[in-house]
């Protein structure tokens, strides 16, 4: 018998899933939680909760790691003293019946305008220096890049003209479509806000002046592409990148008096 918590090391949690999956010498399992993220093992097929888990989606994950190949059971051993526990054990049908209802539902929409506004200047770039880039260079301007406004308005040229077709608006909009799965349903209201603002951030890269025009401390300050998008936001540097940050310079060091 092994255990699997947030106690336990790495490497013992590798051991005891090789165990597992291999008819290894560990027989059973003592876990919290975390059993229900990540442990994929065909042969398990019998699971005890001591208790009912507080959120319908852990019961829902921790219960489907038996039974996945052959099949499985669970037991459920009900706390008397829980009022919740006693009505899931009264209503214990009814509850399984109407199970996907009641998981609460996540804190964001995967396609929620505000979300994309924000996301959508780095995913726009991300493919236009990845994929629109790599063109760039297959077409034989190797080492110029796209991050450099003045390539990337070359690149925006017609196609007589030198220009890219994978940064042509159609191919953003396509690329872009399968990075917000824009093809579902409840993709509905988003896909026309892509589109605007897709072509919004291509008339002001191409209308853009010099990419070194801003100044900071008296020496010029390089300006990509990413800062000509003509949108409301810039690209998010890090997850944690979800509100306006605050800058910091560094002074030269002064003489006391």
């Amino acid at each position: 018998m092994r255990e699997l918590s947030g106690d336990t090391s790495f490497d013992d949690v590798r051991i005891t899933l090789d165990h597992l999956m291999d008819s290894g010498e560990t027989e059973g399992v003592i876990a919290t939680s975390m059993v229900s993220h990540g442990v994929d093992i065909d042969r398990l097929n019998v699971m005890v909760f001591n208790g009912m888990p507080k959120s319908m989606a852990e019961y829902i994950q921790a219960s489907s790691r038996i039974g996945r190949r052959y099949l499985g059971i669970v037991f459920m051993i009900f706390n008397p003293i829980r009022e919740r526990d006693r009505s899931h054990f009264r209503y214990h049908a009814k509850f399984h019946e109407y199970l996907d209802r009641m998981v609460e539902p996540v804190a964001i929409n995967r396609w929620s305008s505000n979300a994309a506004r924000k996301t959508l200047p780095g995913v726009l770039m991300a493919y236009v220096l990845q994929v629109g880039n790599r063109d760039f260079w297959d077409s034989g301007r190797a080492p110029a890049h796209l991050h450099d406004l003045s390539k990337m308005q070359v690149a925006l040229r017609g196609a007589d003209a030198g220009g890219l077709e994978s940064v042509r608006a159609e191919s953003l909009l396509e690329a872009l479509g399968e990075a917000y799965l824009t093809d579902r349903d409840e993709a509905e209201e988003l896909r026309p806000e892509l589109d605007e603002r897709v072509h919004v951030a291509i008339d002001s890269i191409r209308a853009a002046g010099a990419a070194a025009s801003a100044a900071l401390g008296g020496r010029p300050q390089y300006r990509g592409t990413a800062d000509y998008l003509g949108l409301e936001y810039t690209p998010m540097i890090s997850l944690r990148d979800i509100a306006e940050g605050i800058p910091f310079y560094v002074l030269a060091d002064r003489k006391r008096s």
